[in-house]
């Protein structure tokens, strides 16, 4: 889609006019209106329009945008000084749930930089949307979940849910990807990012910077809690270090969420008592291709108004602090990242439930018992992850 009107706008107040100081030498004095299209953030050293919030520059890009409106070079200097001559120089936020430009908590006032999506709603019954969600996931109360994870995100921007999305499919090309980019639509681009698995190990977060949907394709990182690890701040941390390539550390509200695809149940080694991510049991038969085409050439004829409208009507959202709900497809990805030695803890388990005749072992029994089945192997697990392991098949702890 075009640019909206005012993203292509740039602020045009001229910004100084020269008073004669004691000495009778002109003076450059920032115009009353130049103190109000712009202000300097101490916290980031950025200087950023005050009526479009999206426009933040450094000292050089501001000298130079604001040169032909000034009748000094250094106009940053002067916008410098009014901040601070105003007391308490704003600071930047990212509010999904407030509307941009300038906010207040009641103590400080702050940038809102975050900008909706201009997709507005239209009335229908969003149909091609309801039949491609009960195409991906099709067991019904997964697809519940989802619809609520989706309509929360699409109409209640105040809210910050507290687990992402973990999508898997063997087979490529079911559609898994087509939901991000319908969901991307919807919160607006510029609050979408699309992280790579590397990047999320990077030093670098500023793919969780000012966005709302980050977008994680073919994610494999079953082998450690590297990725795992990483991605809860991301998930569960209301506010977060940013850290972006030549900016300055800042810390801001997070209001990312996360969608990760993956095509292996190997995806993220993941904890049994894991209440950051639902998986639901998406398809793995392929859609016919005329139908994805019918839902596309909807979705550019108005389709997005009418899912915003569908999620508007929506009446059980997901509420504030809910945790991931369990889920057959979940159960698979936390077994298969169990480690050998865990393995043979199940195993053993298992043997125990089967058994006619009560049996009882201690954990030091165990450990010996998996470092002789899995001789290559180290048993890193504590004993409350293997008692924890134990407990799923019905094994008791006693004492």
């Amino acid at each position: 889609d075009p640019p909206a009107m005012a993203e292509c706008l740039l602020p045009g107040t001229y910004m100084t006019y020269l008073r004669q100081n004691k000495k009778g030498k002109p003076t450059p004095m920032l115009t009353e209106a130049g103190r109000a299209e712009w202000t300097y953030i101490p916290e980031s050293a950025l200087y950023v329009a005050v009526r479009h919030p999206a426009i933040a520059y450094d000292r050089e890009r501001v000298n130079a945008l604001l040169r032909p409106l000034s009748d000094v070079k250094d106009t940053a200097d002067l916008i410098q000084q009014a901040a601070y001559a105003s007391g308490r120089p704003m600071r930047l936020t990212y509010d999904p749930g407030k509307p941009p430009g300038v906010v207040s908590d009641g103590e400080s006032t702050a940038l809102n930089r975050h900008r909706p999506s201009k997709i507005l709603p239209k009335e229908g019954e969003a149909k091609p949307w309801r039949e491609f969600l009960e195409y991906l996931v099709p067991i019904d109360e997964d697809r519940q979940h989802v619809s609520r994870w989706c309509a929360t995100l699409i109409a209640r921007p105040s809210i910050r849910m507290m687990f992402g999305l973990l999508l898997i499919s063997e087979k490529h090309g079911v559609g898994k990807s087509t939901l991000g980019y319908i969901l991307a639509d919807l919160v607006g681009g510029h609050n979408t990012s699309r992280p790579r698995e590397n990047d999320i190990g990077s030093d670098f977060n500023e793919w969780m910077y000012e966005k709302r949907l980050a977008i994680i394709n073919e994610v494999y990182a079953g082998h450690s809690w590297a990725a795992y690890n990483t991605l809860k701040d991301a998930v569960t941390e209301p506010v977060v270090t940013m850290n972006q390539k030549y900016q300055r550390k800042i810390d801001m509200p997070n209001w990312v969420h996360i969608i990760a695809c993956s095509n292996s149940f190997r995806a993220l080694k993941m904890a049994d008592t894991d209440r950051r991510w639902f998986v639901p049991k998406i398809i793995e038969t392929k859609w016919p291709r005329d139908r994805f085409v019918e839902l596309w050439a909807w979705l550019k004829a108005g389709g997005l108004g009418e899912i915003i409208h569908w999620a508007k009507e929506f009446d059980d959202y997901v509420m504030v602090g809910e945790e991931a709900p369990m889920s057959e497809a979940k159960n698979e990805v936390i077994s298969a990242g169990w480690s050998d030695s865990a393995k043979a803890v199940v195993r053993l388990a298992e043997t125990m439930a089967d058994d006619a005749e009560p049996l009882a072992v201690t954990v030091r029994a165990v450990r010996e018992y998996v470092k002789h089945a899995t001789p290559h192997a180290n048993v890193n697990e504590s004993d409350n992850e293997l008692f924890s392991l134990m407990k799923k098949l019905g094994i008791l702890k006693w004492g």
